[in-house]
């Protein structure tokens, strides 16, 4: 959390690129591609400023949610936002550019865990585990049939699962 204001400081130099003033608490994540930093201001003002000169790229402000360490998520130029709607938990993707809405899944967000893999933004539930494609919200399953896999009991360092379609049909 920050409080007062952000400054950029070129590293080469020690000079300061660019400021701006936090009227109250904020969070700042930055991201290398596109260059730029997100301002979270606890008013639920999010603030997309260019790193090189600070411009204010795009501004909104967010749904209400439990912000924290992994809420929002940024994958893909894209942040993903976990909050409630009136029909549930949701996940809602906005451009990191320009924080314009990009798309938007229901259920899956009410009890994910988000959990550290390559090329994607992948979480865990009590029932299963998958992967969310940040460009455009589709859900996937890294292996199997491309169905959930439903955890079952093993050893401390071993997951075995079922496919969902393999259940159906009598096999495992």
């Amino acid at each position: 959390r920050v409080e007062g204001a952000v400054v950029a400081v070129d590293l080469a130099t020690g000079r300061p690129r660019w400021d701006t003033e936090v009227p109250s608490t904020a969070v700042v994540r930055v991201t290398p591609d596109p260059a730029t930093a997100l301002i979270i201001h606890d008013s639920g003002r999010f603030e997309v400023r260019d790193l090189a000169d600070g411009a204010l790229r795009a501004a909104r402000h967010m749904p209400a949610a439990d912000y924290a360490e992994d809420n929002p998520r940024i994958a893909g130029g894209v942040l993903v936002l976990r909050h409630h709607q009136r029909s549930g938990a949701v996940l809602t993707g906005y451009d990191l550019g320009t924080l314009a809405p990009r798309w938007e899944l229901l259920d899956q967000a009410r009890e994910a865990r988000w959990v550290n893999c390559p090329g994607g933004l992948c979480a865990r539930t009590p029932d299963d585990h998958w992967t969310l494609d940040p460009a455009d919200g589709r859900l996937s399953w890294q292996r199997g049939d491309g169905q959930p896999w439903r955890a079952i009991r093993g050893s401390d360092d071993r997951l075995l699962g079922i496919g969902q379609d393999a259940t159906e049909q009598g096999r495992v």
